[in-house]
Parts: C-alpha cells; sequence; structure tokens
C-alpha cells in the first residue's frame, strides 16, 4: 500500500503517535506530556465500500524501557494484541 511517498508492506515495523484530540479523549491511562509513540507492525490491509485504505497492525510491547527512542531492537519487544 502506498501512503503519500512511502510504500507500506506487511511486516513493516513502524511508531504511531496519538494526535492531540485523542489524547484529550482518551482515557487517563495516557499521559498527555507521552511523546515516544507506539511500536505496531503491520499484519494486514484492508479497504471499505468508499475506498478509503486502512491497516490492521500487531502492537509491540517494549520488554524494558527502550534507551534509544530511535532505534528498534525487536528483542525489546514482545507481541501484543491485534
Amino acid at each position: 500500500m502506498v501512503f503519500g511517498d512511502v510504500r507500506y508492506q506487511i511486516g513493516d515495523v513502524m511508531k504511531i503517535f496519538l494526535e492531540e484530540e485523542e489524547v484529550r479523549n482518551a482515557t487517563k491511562e495516557i499521559d498527555p506530556n507521552d511523546t515516544l509513540g507506539r511500536i505496531v507492525q503491520i499484519v494486514g490491509f484492508h479497504k471499505d465500500q468508499f475506498c478509503e485504505k486502512y491497516a490492521s497492525v500487531r502492537w509491540l510491547v517494549m520488554n524494558d524501557r527502550v534507551n534509544d527512542a530511535d532505534s528498534f531492537d525487536p528483542l525489546m519487544f514482545k507481541e501484543g494484541t491485534q
């Protein structure tokens, strides 16, 4: 799937961030000062009846605190929910 100038494939790992509005509307479990984002792995692509494209993701949960927020070490993560 192509979004903007980037081509995504199943298996790609990426960092996603909550929008400001999502943080305001979220439960108290989310720290509004959290700028680290969340790590996900793409597991599938979908298109709805209006041709809008979506990706299904698997959350990757940190085993320990990651020292470098810009690097990804697969050994530091375990599979979360899909």
